[in-house]
């Protein structure tokens, strides 16, 4: 069994090879052939503990640069740290510059308090750095700042639009169902016997008990056929309102079609169901009763004679 290196032997070696780099007048390698001086003669016995120790993947005392031949090493922070009482004061300064100008801001300004705190022959060298730092600062501040007012411009402008938007969308709703009303009264209907929509709500209406027109109790099958073909104008139109995301128009559209009697929403957005193409569709291909996620309703009438037609079939995704 190899015989395990003294630990005292161990940090000896680790201090040594720390304190030769902060020292140094060039770059240096850890161990191996290359282009700068090793602090390692090998990579055996003590030598092996101590580059372990040096680098430690938690509190590393070294940070590699470049590759290869070229490849050198720097103190970190912890290295500093560790090698700190070692140094004569004049070598402070400039080798916690370098230390500290790799940290990111605000590690380093801590840094910087507790170099100077500890050494006061150290501040001289650190000052500009601390002074560069502040600058930096101050611009990120001021761009910060100026990107938070632009922001805030862009969100009142955005606010403003999406209520010009919403007021539009409720007229071009109301105008839309002003002329299907007129279109129903030129097929022969009345508007009277339609139901009133109101705007701002997915509250079902009342059906009014003298509704007996051809749209809402069809006894033939032209006014059943002409039912159809409201409902699916309608439909059509709820369906480009969701694609355009139009809240207020969804809900009268909505309020309207469901008030006609006999039609029925298929599924609701967010429910779970198994596959049926006759009233699913999905854009890839699904086996029936496959669970499937519905993700926009669709519209169905439930005819007289227990049959089912669909105007609308509900989209759905796996």
């Amino acid at each position: 069994m190899a015989k395990k290196p003294d630990p005292t032997a161990v940090d000896a070696l680790v201090t040594n090879a720390l304190l030769t780099l902060a020292t140094a007048d060039g770059p240096r390698r850890l161990v191996g052939r290359g282009d700068h001086p090793v602090l390692f003669a090998g990579k055996t016995g003590a030598n092996k503990e101590a580059l372990d120790r040096i680098q430690d993947a938690a509190v590393p005392l070294v940070a590699v640069e470049g590759k290869a031949k070229a490849e050198s090493v720097r103190l970190t922070e912890a290295g500093f740290t560790r090698v700190l009482p070692h140094l004569p004061d004049e070598r402070v300064g400039p080798l916690a510059k370098q230390v500290a100008a790799v940290l990111a801001t605000a590690a380093r300004l801590a840094f910087i308090r507790g170099v100077v705190s500890r050494t006061r022959a150290a501040a001289p060298e650190l000052l500009p750095l601390v002074q560069e730092t502040e600058a930096a600062l101050e611009g990120e501040n001021t761009a910060r700042l100026a990107a938070t007012v632009a922001r805030r411009e862009r969100d009142r402008a955005e606010e403003a639009a999406i209520v010009e938007i919403l007021a539009a969308l409720r007229r071009i709703g109301v105008s839309r169902l002003a002329a299907l009303r007129q279109e129903y009264d030129i097929e022969g209907g009345s508007a009277a016997d339609l139901p009133t929509i109101a705007l701002h709500t997915r509250e079902p209406l009342p059906q009014k008990p003298d509704m007996q027109a051809a749209l809402l109790t069809p006894d033939t099958p032209e006014e059943k056929g002409f039912r159809r073909e409201v409902i699916r104008r309608l439909a059509a139109q709820w369906r480009e309102a969701i694609d355009a995301k139009r809240d207020d128009a969804v809900a009268f559209m909505e309020a309207g079609i469901g008030n006609v009697r006999g039609v029925r929403q298929i599924g609701t957005p967010g429910e779970t169901a198994r596959f049926d193409g006759e009233f699913y569709d999905a854009d890839e291909g699904v086996s029936t009763g496959t669970p499937v996620r519905v993700v926009r309703p669709g519209w169905v009438i439930d005819e007289d004679d227990d049959r089912q037609h669909v105007i609308l079939k509900a989209k759905v995704a796996r």
